[in-house]
């Protein structure tokens, strides 16, 4: 990762995607630009993470290694979005490998230097709590059939009514073979849910269809 010098354009991400409304510091003054590059590792599994990142331009994939040596990708991270939380601010080991899928853009917060300020934050603890428990609620999805995972999945990754995703990996996500995953979208778009316009892309068509599966 580099660091960026550039004022205007940290400003412009904190006001684009409300990042100082979760933080009683000064986010223009407290965190760092940085730009990582599709590829590139923001964090090692089981290393200690010493800092929280603002994730506000790009895409990163979470993934670990199973006890039989298989990579599983276990989610994809979409702008905005914050990453490092119980690594960092409570020192324990990340769990996933990050990396870039993409060009990354993220402002950072060193948790040597604002730590102590962050644990007495009750604007950020607020939002910290919020955001993790919405974690976990999301992970009872694993637990539904196929078609009601896959609903959720759209909707929550879906950009202006579009859902594109490689589906190896959305497969690998949702714990299910590619084989299964393509013949539930084709059944979607049968059903009038989805309309496949390209190659792993779909136009949601019936937004109450989808979350009603």
């Amino acid at each position: 990762m580099i660091q960026l010098n550039d004022p205007a354009l940290k400003c412009a991400l904190i006001e684009k995607h409300h990042f100082q409304e979760y933080f009683s510091l000064d986010l223009e003054k407290c965190s760092v630009l940085l730009r990582c590059e599709a590829g590139e590792t923001l964090c090692h599994s089981g290393e200690i993470y010493p800092e929280i990142q603002l994730l506000a331009d790009g895409a990163l994939i979470a993934s670990s290694v199973s006890k039989s040596g298989k990579l599983h990708c276990e989610l994809q991270y979409q702008s905005p979005n914050i990453l490092g939380l119980t690594s960092a601010l409570w020192n324990k080991p990340a769990i996933n490998t990050i990396e870039a899928l993409t060009p990354c853009l993220c402002l950072s917060l060193s948790v040597d230097l604002y730590g102590e300020a962050l644990h007495q934050d009750t604007k950020f603890l607020n939002y910290a709590c919020s955001y993790l428990a919405e974690h976990i609620r999301k992970n009872f999805i694993h637990y539904e059939q196929l078609p009601t995972r896959l609903a959720q999945f759209i909707l929550r990754e879906q950009k202006d009514g579009y859902f594109g995703y490689n589906t190896r990996l959305c497969a690998d996500v949702l714990e299910t073979s590619q084989r299964h995953l393509l013949r539930t979208l084709r059944s979607f778009c049968d059903k009038g849910i989805l309309e496949h316009v390209g190659r792993s892309r779909y136009r949601i068509l019936d937004v109450s269809k989808l979350e009603a599966q």
